[in-house]
């Protein structure tokens, strides 16, 4: 127990927004689309990259510097991810209500 304390005292505030984020990341990751799959595969495309490298700085020690910006340009895509997905969704739901 002591040295999970050790560890969990040593670990960041940008560190714990890097994996709350991550988290998130790998619950819409595998989401089907309907209407617009190439531009929402690109997105995830590029979320994946970014999250690789989110990861990588996650877990260096002493924690990446530049892991702040890192996470705030990952947020703003995931936003972005899940804006058109749920646009995606919506005008899935229009087409077969009209059908």
């Amino acid at each position: 127990m002591l040295v999970w304390k050790i560890i969990l005292s040593n670990v960041t505030n940008n560190q714990i927004r890097a994996q709350t984020l991550l988290d998130q990341w790998h619950r819409f990751r595998s989401s089907r689309v309907c209407n617009d799959v190439l531009d929402i595969q690109q997105t995830k495309d590029r979320l994946e990259k970014m999250a690789v490298g989110i990861a990588t700085g996650m877990y260096c020690m002493p924690a990446d510097p530049e892991l702040n910006s890192s996470c705030d340009r990952f947020e703003q895509e995931l936003g972005k991810l899940k804006e058109k997905i749920y646009q995606d969704l919506l005008v899935g739901l229009q087409s077969s209500k009209t059908k």
